[in-house]
């Protein structure tokens, strides 16, 4: 475990400039600036594929990014 958190750590001080704190997910989810406009791009896509009571992944996945589609900090990550 201590490897673990060794590996987290050299992580986070290389690449702190390059992530953000979302306000709109919850527990303060630290996200790459680069995962956050790829998530505000495909909220922004029409949902081409119905999904029904089988399809219940994919229904979470679509409602994990409900909170992205009006987020103005990935339209602006996603114009840049």
């Amino acid at each position: 475990m201590g490897r673990a958190k060794e590996g987290l750590d050299r992580f986070l001080k290389k690449n702190q400039q390059d992530l953000i704190e979302c306000p709109y997910q919850p527990g303060h989810l630290r996200i790459s600036k680069s995962a956050c406009s790829k998530r505000y791009r495909l909220s922004r896509k029409e949902n081409s594929t119905p999904f029904g009571k089988s399809d219940l992944f994919y229904f979470s996945f679509r409602r994990g990014l409900a909170v992205c589609r009006t987020c103005p900090i990935g339209k602006k990550l996603a114009v840049a």
